[in-house]
């Protein structure tokens, strides 16, 4: 396991409308200025790639898109958006469903990174798909209580994928570095 901690923050948003932030510390002067880059790069990527996968759970026909809203120095802080569209699709039309899957997106997230970041506890998955299914279920986007959890598949990409990021930042500097991810809203 990595010295690499991600931790959540609990303050909410300053200026940007974004639903989440994370923030890369890092020791100034040391170290190659790309792994900085390449952990944004990449901890980006992986967030869309487990919203794409992850709102599947609430309904097919809604697509996640990242926005990016922006990036602040002092480390580095970049704040993320969900821009969500769906089809023409009856049961969620009736329902002002965006705010509510973004934060299941976000909260989400949130649970995915705390079990990577939980030593203490055991690592069991499929307690971590029903904790998530029921972030989708309490969205009540769809009317009906058969939100799907999250494949195993889902998980085991999202979590190499976040470990990924600690890992990258880690491989390069001897001092611990923090990958801290502020769920908002």
């Amino acid at each position: 396991m990595s010295d690499v901690t991600i931790t959540l923050a609990e303050q909410p948003p300053g200026a940007p409308k974004a639903d989440f932030a994370f923030y890369i510390d890092f020791k100034k002067g040391e170290g190659s200025p790309s792994r900085v880059f390449s952990a944004t790069h990449d901890f980006i990527k992986a967030c869309e790639r487990v919203d794409r996968d992850l709102v599947r759970s609430i309904d097919s026909n809604i697509e996640p898109v990242l926005m990016l809203e922006d990036i602040e120095a002092a480390s580095l802080k970049t704040w993320l958006r969900n821009a969500l569209t769906a089809a023409d699709d009856q049961a969620i039309k009736e329902l002002d469903w965006k705010p509510l899957v973004g934060k299941y997106l976000v909260r989400a997230k949130y649970a995915i990174l705390r079990w990577i970041d939980t030593d203490d506890a055991p690592r069991n998955l499929p307690e971590l798909a029903r904790e998530i299914q029921q972030i989708a279920a309490e969205t009540d986007v769809r009317h009906l209580p058969d939100y799907a959890p999250p494949s195993a598949q889902t998980l085991i990409t999202a979590i190499k994928d976040f470990q990924g990021v600690k890992e990258t930042l880690a491989s390069v500097i001897a001092q611990p570095t923090s990958l801290r991810k502020a769920s908002l809203k």
